[in-house]
């Protein structure tokens, strides 16, 4: 109802209002020039005095990796693009919301993903189950007057996409290489249904999309939001965080995608 969505926006009203505390704090230049370009970033990122103690100790510094701000979305589109068409093994998305009227999203989902299926690569993609049923919900609810209700365009690309898109999708691939679930994420005292937020794209365990888009951005955020495309170290830990929800939510051990390989040249 509309106090629960009062609810949940407020919260995160607060979470935001702890990001932006925290931006606060970072001096972007200085963070740019430490961590941003080729093998500069070390994975996990640790405080100078914690890699002194490990240097100390005569231990091997943490691994660095490559991190590349995405500056626009026609950018981030193409890294996305890019990624997809050059997978060998795995793509593993994770994602808050899904935009049925944007068609790069669309297409994603509709072409991109299924190709790579075809040709053998395991496809997985998670969406986040609340903004999923607040979707479909919105557009079911008129039944055969959604055609006359308000913001019907909207309503009827959600209500094709789920209805018809996915279960088309799905029995396009062949058997185990795309799978579609549904990520169900509640609040730790009360237990009510959250939004999660998560929002990753890696594919082989070796390049990784992360930051405030959702799979894609919107042509409204694309220009706001903040994406940081990685590799090495940083990649893996994503690709097990990934296999680490999967395998909560849905009960599916999925392997590690393999080492990865050097990509400065794709950063």
């Amino acid at each position: 109802g509309s106090y629960f969505r009062l609810e949940n926006e407020a919260a995160e009203l607060v979470m935001l209002e702890g990001a932006q505390r925290a931006v606060a704090m970072v001096n972007v230049k200085e963070w740019g020039a430490r961590y941003v370009g080729l093998w500069q970033c070390p994975w996990p990122v640790r405080g100078d005095a914690d890699e002194a103690a490990i240097a100390a100790l005569g231990l091997p510094p943490s691994p660095r990796c490559n991190v590349r701000l995405i500056c626009s979305y026609e950018e981030h589109l193409a890294v996305v693009r890019d990624m997809i068409l050059g997978a060998r093994s795995t793509i593993r998305v994770l994602t808050c919301y899904f935009f049925a009227t944007e068609n790069p999203h669309v297409r994603m989902v509709q072409d991109l993903l299924p190709a790579a299926a075809n040709r053998g690569v395991r496809v997985r993609l998670m969406l986040d189950a609340l903004p999923a049923q607040s979707a479909l919900g919105k557009a079911r609810m008129w039944g055969p007057l959604t055609r006359l209700a308000q913001g019907r365009a909207t309503r009827l690309a959600n209500r094709k996409f789920y209805e018809e898109t996915l279960p088309a999708v799905a029995a396009s691939c062949p058997p185990g290489t795309f799978r579609l679930a549904f990520f169900r994420a509640a609040d730790a005292a009360l237990g009510y249904s959250i939004k999660s937020h998560v929002k990753a794209v890696v594919v082989d365990g070796r390049l990784a999309v992360i930051g405030g888009s959702n799979m894609l951005p919107t042509a409204a955020t694309g220009a706001n939001d903040c994406d940081c495309l990685v590799d090495g170290a940083a990649a893996e830990a994503l690709d097990g965080k990934f296999r680490e929800v999967w395998l909560e939510q849905t009960g599916e051990e999925l392997p590690a995608a393999g080492p990865a390989a050097e990509v400065a040249e794709a950063v």
